[in-house]
């Protein structure tokens, strides 16, 4: 069986509490403290989604590695949802965001959490780490996309 970090606690208060208290601690959390809320409540998510397999979280969920990662996405979370909360889009015309050196992803998973569905058509993922689009699966140094897929 594997064992990580955020699943131990069998009480999800108790790792929300957690996350929350760390991201508080963070330098820019006066400044953009609603997108912080909003980070926690998409790591919460993932939490709840990834549950019934831990070795996938594991991999995405390392303590200091999200912390960092959400870190550095704030800044841009909020442009983004003020963006999303002004623009006008009709069906046929939703907005398409690319995130280019994705890396693994953490800043378009927490907009795809956190983004109204019904303005964005998709996020795309740009990095030379990325599997090729013709490939059925990735390499070994190429970056897997399991975390992505939507269950």
């Amino acid at each position: 069986r594997v064992r990580a970090f955020g699943m131990e606690e069998e009480d999800e208060g108790q790792f929300e509490t957690w996350l929350r208290s760390e991201v508080s601690k963070m330098p820019l959390f006066s400044a953009f403290e609603s997108a912080f809320d909003k980070a926690v409540l998409a790591v919460l998510a993932w939490r709840r989604r990834f549950s019934g397999n831990p070795a996938l979280w594991k991999r995405i969920m390392k303590r200091s590695k999200v912390l960092k990662e959400v870190a550095e996405s704030i800044p841009v979370l909020h442009q983004v949802m003020g963006y999303c909360a002004d623009v006008s889009v009709t069906a046929d015309k939703k907005v398409t965001i690319v995130d280019l050196c994705s890396g693994k992803g953490y800043l378009s998973m927490l907009l795809s959490e956190i983004l109204p569905r019904d303005k964005v058509e998709r996020i795309v993922l740009v990095d030379k780490a990325w599997p090729r689009q013709d490939q059925t699966e990735a390499s070994k140094h190429q970056i897997n996309w399991e975390h992505l897929d939507d269950p």
